[in-house]
Order: structure tokens, then sequence, then C-alpha cells
């Protein structure tokens, strides 16, 4: 494989990273990523792709420089005790950051809040669709719910276990609680999702019982229950697509990326895992996200 993306600070190491434009939707990313690197207690990335930079006139080298600076200083002056780091890279922004995601914990990216894609956008689904790691899209219009739950949709219960694995973690850095929440078809579908979702989110009681787990199997249609669903919450978590399949996005998925009224992280593909397997330990490998 060809990197486009050179060996970046602590790149080895636990930390997340924040894609920017130099918009006031990036910035308010920033914010978002500065909270949550520092639940986390690990560093903050900020990257700015430009490869209208890349050996181009010093004017255009330090526009992307003030970029930089500005995001820079958003995220001290949000947290001035968090370790923070840039870098300006010459690659696509949606391909580096589909590359950086694979090495973060996390990459997290703006888009606009009126329902319109735009550049921002378009870069945030495209990394969301392809990236291995989990993937935390913020919009400019969401707003702060600190008393709201982490809400987990899950499409498929024998394959989205590690849907659950990452809301999980999140509900239980930011002591809430956590619904879980399948949309079901028929009256067997409702069944089977119960039979598969009760046991596992159990499971996670036992070995966590800090975080409070409900779950939630309702009729009707996917994208209007979990936008409702998402109404007044924390951030809602789905899977990338059916079975996991890399490059592509669950068109319920693609559209909460646009609809949701709250933070939506896509889960990495690496991540999904079938129901039935054995629960990971919530400060293991889930505590990553």
């Amino acid at each position: 494989m060809t990197h486009t993306v050179p060996d970046l600070p602590f790149a080895t190491e636990a930390h997340v990273a924040v894609g920017i434009d130099g918009t006031e939707t990036s910035l308010h990313a920033v914010r978002w990523a500065v909270d949550e690197a520092g639940k986390r207690a690990v560093p903050l990335l900020i990257v700015h792709a430009a490869p209208y930079a890349a050996g181009a006139a010093g004017a255009l080298r330090a526009h992307a420089g003030r970029i930089l600076g500005r995001a820079y200083t958003v995220a001290h002056r949000r947290n001035p005790a968090l370790a923070v780091h840039t870098a300006r890279l010459d690659a696509d922004p949606a391909v580096a950051l589909v590359e950086i995601a694979g090495r973060a914990d996390l990459v997290v990216l703006g888009m606009p809040g009126d329902g319109q894609v735009g550049s921002g956008g378009s870069v945030a689904l495209r990394v969301a669709a392809h990236a291995t790691g989990a993937v935390a899209v913020v919009h400019s219009g969401d707003q702060e719910a600190p008393a709201g739950p982490v809400v987990a949709g899950i499409g498929d219960p024998r394959t989205d276990a590690g849907v659950v694995a990452v809301a999980h973690a999140f509900a239980r850095r930011r002591r809430a609680p956590l619904h879980v929440v399948h949309v079901a078809l028929s009256a067997r579908d409702a069944t089977d999702a119960r039979d598969l979702l009760e046991p596992l989110t159990a499971r996670w009681a036992e070995r966590d019982a800090g975080v409070p787990v409900a779950v939630h199997v309702v009729h009707g249609r996917p994208l209007p229950v979990l936008v409702e669903r998402a109404v007044g919450a924390l951030l809602l978590v789905v899977g990338p697509a059916k079975g996991g399949l890399r490059g592509m996005l669950g068109s319920t998925s693609r559209a909460l990326l646009r609809a949701a009224p709250c933070p939506v992280v896509v889960t990495g593909h690496s991540d999904v895992q079938p129901a039935g397997g054995p629960a990971r330990d919530p400060h293991a490998r889930a505590e990553l996200w």
C-alpha cells in the first residue's frame, strides 16, 4: 500500500484526530474533538489536508498555516492542558483522513447543520464510508445535551455487537445511559432482535454496572425512528454497512450523517463482529473508542 500520509506526531500512540478546512463548522468539530480527547486522556491531532498548497507560492502555504493556527488556538482555549499537534498534508482530504482513521482511535469531522452536504460534508461521507476506524461527524447545529443518553442504532443484531461495544465505551466516558435501538420490520424480527440484544447488553451490564443499558425494539422506518431517538441524545452510534463491507455506507447511516440532530459516530469496519461472539472487555479494545 502506498501511504499518502507521512509519519505524524504520536501516530503509533492513542490519539484523537480532527480534520479541518477553515470553516466555522470544522472549528465546531475541533471543540468536540478536544472534549473527546480530554475524556480519553490522549493527545489531539489537528489535520488540514491542503493539496492546493503543495508546491505553491508562499501565500497559499501561509493561508493553510493560518487555518491550522486558528484551529490550534480554538483547541488550546477549550482545554489548555490538552496536548495538541497540527499537521498540514498535501494529499486529497478524504484519502488522507481515511488513512489517518486507520491509525487514530477516532477521527472527527464537521458537517453543515442545514441538511446540505457541501464540500466538508462530502469529505465526511467519503471518510465514513471507507475508514477502517471509527469516524465521528459533528454538525454545526448540534446542541449540547448534557443529560442525554448515548444511542446505539442497531441494523442487524447478528452483526452489530461492535456498535454496542463502541456506544458502551462512549456512554461510560460520559457517565451516561446507553439506549440500544433496533427498528423491527415485523413481529418475528422484533422477537429475534430481543433474543439477541438482551443477552448481549446483559453481559455488558454485568461487566460495568455504572452504565445503565436499555433495549428498545420498535416498529417503523429506521431513519425517522433513529432521528427521533437522537433528539436530546449525546451522540448516536451506527455501523458502517450491512455485513461491514468496506467502502460501503448503509443508506440509513448515510442519511443519519446528514439528518441527525446530534453527533453521529460510524464504527470502523474492523469493529463489526457477530452478536453471538464473545463479549469484549469494555476496558480493553472498547476503551479505544
